[in-house]
């Protein structure tokens, strides 16, 4: 979750075009991983379909309005508030996965 709030933290203009590139790319391999894993454990799609949304607010918002605009700045928090919502709801759906399994495990 850090890497998709350092843009919002000022790290782009501190570290630069390329470093900014790779917490986005680290973003996206660690966000893809993190909801397949639980995807493939309580079968909901929707921290999937919110880590979409997030990813793609991020990875368009430059093409679309440029660096520096205030649109820009909007859709980099939504991208980052999606993220942490995708990872939010996967985390609990484990969670319920988990506790539904346990308390079948036992006969209940």
């Amino acid at each position: 979750m850090l890497v998709a709030v350092l843009p919002l933290l000022g790290a782009s203009a501190l570290l630069g075009e390329t470093v900014e590139r790779g917490f986005l790319a680290v973003a996206v391999v660690m966000g893809t991983f993190s909801i397949g894993v639980g995807l493939r454990a309580h079968r909901q799609r929707a921290p999937a379909v919110l880590l979409l949304a997030g990813l793609a607010s991020l990875l368009a918002v430059r093409p679309l309005f440029g660096e520096g605009t205030l649109a820009e700045a909007l859709l980099v928090v939504t991208g980052a508030v999606l993220l942490v919502a995708a990872h939010w709801r996967n985390l609990r759906a484990g969670r319920v996965a988990a506790a539904s399994f346990a308390a079948s495990s036992l006969g209940r």
